[in-house]
């Protein structure tokens, strides 16, 4: 019975999550893409080289990328770029023996609803269903 009415609720579950990881990537991205000859400079302190690739790269998927996921558009495609990125945060943090607390675990939690996102969909309520669109 109660498995039944979660069911019920999954698409409205799966549109909840995507408008609230959408405004977080957007949150991120947005600075970033503001500023794209600082975020440049970011990156390539980071390790991320060449920043001037990679600094942009960031900025524009987080902001577009987030926009996409908030209102279900090509919703897989962009969970998984999203999911191969918050991977390589979480290992490059990881690899900087940084703390689960304070450090990682907005990552990883950003990486576990983005592979939701990919192997779910956007559900009913996404633009990829209202225009009957599979990834």
């Amino acid at each position: 019975m109660i498995s039944q009415f979660f069911l019920l609720y999954n698409d409205h579950a799966i549109l909840v999550l995507r408008l609230v990881l959408g405004a977080i990537l957007i949150a991120h991205g947005l600075p970033k893409l503001r500023n794209l000859r600082g975020t440049s400079r970011d990156f390539e302190a980071m390790g991320f080289k060449p920043g001037v690739v990679f600094g942009p790269l960031a900025a524009i998927l987080e902001s577009f990328g987030g926009l996409a996921i908030a209102v279900g558009f090509a919703t897989q495609v962009a969970a998984g770029l999203f999911g191969v990125e918050f991977l390589a945060i979480t290992v490059w943090k990881f690899l900087r023996h940084e703390p689960l607390i304070g450090g990682i675990e907005l990552d990883i939690i950003l990486l576990a609803a983005a592979l939701l996102l990919l192997t779910q969909g956007g559900g009913w309520f996404s633009l990829d269903t209202f225009w009957r669109v599979r990834f």
